[in-house]
């Protein structure tokens, strides 16, 4: 295995992609609003973003695929994007950060998404500057920017009266709530594994609590910087949100202190599971070997008895030969001998308890 997957290139510069794969269909959606009103432009091209960038209104460009190395240049052109910010836009799983450059904020988060029975997690990448919001994102599923659009629509709490560093909070506030369901539905598979192992105990269940597990680790793994992220933001010494949006960002940064700690909490509660689910198959491992000795215990005397029985020594052989060979009823005095000494030690063990 590679201890090192991202090729080396030096800071600030723009390296292409070695891919043969082919990026799908550049796709952007471009957001104008103002108090009074808003402007949506769907699946338009670089150009035609440049065309309804309205200065007078605040902006939202939102890049839904995976931008290509001359078509982040172009943005860089327009917007001023610093090279390092740049880097790390074209280059994935990129810690979450915040940084700001000549009076514009760059920030990446992690967006936890649920699909094929597994977690992954995508990365977000934001830039936010005087009266402009651009986000980067190689993922199509809208479910958190179509949120944000009915918010736009509805104008939910003035976003169109605030400038763009709230709408950058809203973005920011959408992605880390996002995890809120993931976690939900993790608990309710702990839940209902923990309330089915009584019953049933088997490798399937295992390989379930080690996939919620590892879904768990790899979620507190991505989510613990951001955590960092928010709480710098809302501490950050150039005033780059204003004062009123950092009160949004405190709230913010509750709640990725609420995910945190739920995940912690599943994350003991999945470790709890494991270990009831060890102790039960030990506790009917124990069982198993319980019964298989007390019926080994029942049968080895009947098998003594059987063995020597078994010996067949001839009638003439002397004195000291078996006298009850030529009993007439031997047979059935040992059948009853070894059902009695087998009744015997069924009444001793339930004395006992062990039965």
């Amino acid at each position: 295995m590679k201890a090192f997957r991202k090729k080396y290139h030096p800071p600030g510069t723009l390296a292409k992609r070695s891919t043969v794969k082919q990026l799908p269909k550049l796709s952007i959606d471009m957001v104008n609003f103002s108090p009074a009103k808003i402007e949506y432009y769907n699946d338009i091209t670089l150009e035609q973003c440049q065309q309804h960038y309205n200065d007078s209104m605040t902006t939202w460009i939102h890049v839904r695929v995976s931008v290509d190395f001359n078509t982040l240049k172009l943005f860089g052109d327009l917007f001023r994007l610093h090279p390092l910010a740049m880097e790390d836009v074209l280059n994935y799983g990129q810690r979450p950060k915040a940084e700001i450059y000549e009076n514009q904020l760059f920030v990446i988060v992690n967006l936890p998404i649920f699909g094929n029975d597994e977690i992954h997690i995508e990365q977000v990448s934001l830039f936010c500057g005087k009266g402009y919001l651009l986000s980067f994102h190689d993922q199509l599923k809208e479910d958190v920017y179509s949120i944000l659009h009915k918010r736009l629509q509805k104008n939910t709490h003035d976003i169109r009266n605030k400038d763009s560093d709230h709408l950058l909070y809203v973005l920011i506030d959408l992605v880390t709530d996002s995890s809120f369901p993931i976690l939900e539905m993790l608990g309710s598979k702990l839940e209902n594994i923990e309330s089915s192992l009584s019953s049933n105990s088997n490798r399937v269940i295992l390989k379930e609590i080690h996939n919620i597990k590892r879904e768990l680790i790899l979620l507190r793994r991505a989510l613990w910087p951001q955590r960092e992220v928010i709480n710098n933001l809302q501490k950050d010494e150039d005033e780059f949100f204003r004062r009123e949006n950092k009160l949004y960002l405190r709230d913010g940064y509750d709640h990725t202190i609420q995910i945190l700690e739920l995940i912690d909490s599943y994350r003991d509660l999945a470790t709890s599971t494991l270990d009831i689910y060890l102790s039960l198959n030990s506790y009917w491992l124990n069982e198993a070997m319980r019964f298989l000795t007390i019926i080994s215990t029942i049968f080895i005397p009947s098998t003594f008895i059987v063995g020597v029985y078994g010996m067949n020594f001839q009638l003439t052989a002397g004195p000291l030969s078996m006298p009850e060979l030529s009993w007439p009823l031997g047979y059935l005095a040992v059948w009853l001998l070894m059902i009695g000494i087998a009744m015997g030690l069924l009444v001793f063990f339930k004395r006992k308890g062990w039965l």
